[in-house]
């Protein structure tokens, strides 16, 4: 993961908030990085304390944002920064959304994100 980002990052948003994550985050994260913890997968996680004390990392809890980092955050995401490319492995219309979360519901797609576009694909006339 740190390749994604041309080496460790000092700076690491956990959206998931499962044990996975988690330790994926601290496998891309450099010695002093803070990791923001936003998702909230699982009630519990196992932490791997030697990963965060030897490395001298800060692990953050963040739970509320205001509406106007909301909207600042959407519409930087909206804007599709070359730096999410790789976290969308679907994008479909609204009409396909339900198909798509169905599939993800039974394992039947390898996609772990879905980009739902509500007035229809970007380039797509309607």
């Amino acid at each position: 993961m740190a390749e994604a980002v041309d080496g460790p990052a000092t700076l690491v948003l956990d959206a998931v908030g499962s044990d996975q994550s988690v330790g994926d985050s601290l496998s891309c994260a450099a010695p002093g990085a803070r990791i923001v913890l936003v998702g909230m997968a699982a009630l519990r996680l196992g932490v791997p304390a030697y990963a965060v004390s030897t490395e001298e990392r800060s692990l953050i809890g963040s739970f509320c944002y205001t509406a106007a980092e909301f909207r600042e955050t959407a519409a930087w995401v909206g804007g599709r920064p070359p730096e999410l490319a790789h976290l969308i492995e679907n994008r479909v219309d609204l009409d396909g959304a339900p198909a798509a979360f169905t599939r993800l519901a039974r394992d039947a797609s390898t996609a772990a994100k879905v980009l739902v576009f509500p007035n229809g694909l970007p380039g797509e006339t309607r």
